[in-house]
């Protein structure tokens, strides 16, 4: 994460800031776009959301606070932020006072499919199931297989709309020049059970999560998770789990998509992870905790 003063050109960056003014404008060419102004502790910068207005508009209103992702540019002698990515932050509770720690009530949400993990036996399957957009770095699994080249029985198969064109660019590129890469675009819900049941392990390399649902139905359907250390997956799958990687980095996620593959006591215990948090994403568990939280409030 880094503050607006830690900020400099040409760097890719994440970080949580308030949305001190937010307004929709046009360019002359007649394209809408936002125009941000986004301040921490540490100082305050102007940012611009140039594609995907109309998801991203909905995400938040002015005095949010934010998670952004985005590259810092130079213009007319000032810093910009360009953001790829926007969402409402989501709250830590360590980083609250202690009297609000108190209040705070987790409820983890549930997955009420049926299906059991039944990998396919002819070779090693791993699934993406994540939109082609930044926040998700989505072809980190494929750009991975660089570092697996001698091994033909492993395929990775991606499923999840196309949002970014320049990502959607790279997918088919990846999938002509790499036979083991499928890109199926987005797929009806329950198909997209079926593959993650069907493999042996599923990859989400995103930059920032609040907590990804695919992940609860990876714990209720009894699937390895290998997951980048971030928050949001750290807070579902614990910080115990053997599964993360560090975030961008597909030589680390090569090595473990082997480890799971080749150690079977490994990938055993990644097996018996899921088995213990499956309750957590049982449906009577939410209801439960809602109850709870709701039941609190009233107090």
């Amino acid at each position: 994460m880094s503050t607006i003063a830690e900020l400099a050109p040409d760097r890719t960056v994440e970080g949580v800031y308030a949305v001190a003014r937010k307004q929709r404008r046009t360019t002359r060419k007649g394209a809408s776009y936002l125009a941000l102004e986004l301040v921490d502790p540490t100082g305050r910068i102007e940012g611009r959301i140039w594609n995907d207005v109309e998801l991203l508009d909905g995400r938040f209103a002015e005095g949010d606070a934010v998670r952004v992702l985005g590259r810092v540019e130079r213009f007319e002698d000032r810093l910009q932020l360009e953001i790829r990515s926007v969402e409402a932050a989501d709250a830590d509770p360590a980083g609250l006072a202690p009297r609000l720690r108190r209040k705070v009530r987790v409820v983890v949400q549930s997955s009420a499919t049926q299906l059991r993990h039944a990998p396919v036996r002819r070779r090693f399957r791993i699934c993406v199931i994540g939109h082609l957009r930044a926040e998700k770095d989505p072809l980190r699994a494929l750009v991975s297989l660089s570092h697996l080249a001698d091994w033909d029985d492993l395929e990775v198969v991606h499923l999840g709309a196309a949002l970014d064109p320049a990502l959607e660019a790279e997918a088919r590129a990846g999938m002509a020049r790499e036979p083991r890469y499928r890109w199926l675009g987005s797929v009806p819900h329950a198909r997209a059970l079926r593959w993650l049941a069907s493999s042996h392990a599923m990859v989400i390399s995103s930059r920032m999560e609040g907590g990804a649902n695919v992940v609860c139905e990876a714990l209720r359907i009894g699937v390895p998770v290998l997951a980048s250390r971030i928050p949001g997956n750290v807070g579902l799958l614990g910080a115990s789990y053997a599964g993360y990687f560090p975030l961008e980095d597909e030589r680390a996620l090569a090595l473990l998509i082997h480890r799971a593959a080749a150690d079977r006591r490994f990938y055993l215990n990644l097996k018996a992870h899921m088995r213990k948090l499956r309750a957590m994403v049982a449906p009577r568990a939410e209801a439960r905790a809602l109850i709870a939280a709701l039941s609190a409030a009233a107090l």
